[in-house]
């Protein structure tokens, strides 16, 4: 009779440690994409402007609710995720003030300004659908004593 092979699978803990390092990742991808746009011209498309930094803060919170649900508690991804977006943000609004500096024209400024806040308006947007409309810990545990007392 031949020995049966124990089947092996390995296990993938994400640390908080990770989550620290997959947020300066995506921050790295966000200052780049900020300097994507910023020298590519794409022919003045603003909404394709918008859209390249966006989608970094929209991949990093799919990314960061897969990985770090288990680790971390919904509040708290959510925070990384409108933190990340803040800061993309603050780059951006950087960026867009040195160019002032350089070049006082309005109407290119305010639409890097356009750009830069977008980042913010979708973080907040993805902390309060993920965060906010979730019950918290203390709220799952409440109505389960309810529960098991009504019962």
């Amino acid at each position: 009779m031949a020995k049966k092979e124990i089947p092996t699978a390995k296990l993938r803990i994400t640390t908080a440690k990770d989550l620290r390092n997959f947020f300066l990742f995506f921050f790295a991808l966000g200052v780049g994409s900020i300097f994507l746009v910023r020298e590519i011209n794409f022919e003045n498309n603003l909404i394709f402007q918008m859209l390249v930094p966006s989608l970094v803060v929209v991949f990093y919170a799919t990314f960061i609710f897969k990985k770090g649900r288990n680790v971390l508690n919904l509040d708290q991804l959510g925070d990384s995720v409108y933190y990340l977006g803040f800061i993309i943000t603050l780059v951006a609004l950087i960026m867009a003030l040195y160019d002032l500096s350089e070049n006082p024209n309005t109407q290119n400024i305010i639409s890097k300004f356009s750009i830069a806040l977008v980042t913010t308006v979708v973080g907040i947007l993805i902390r309060v659908l993920f965060s906010q409309f979730e019950p918290s810990q203390e709220d799952i545990s409440e109505m389960n004593e309810r529960m098991i007392t009504d019962t």
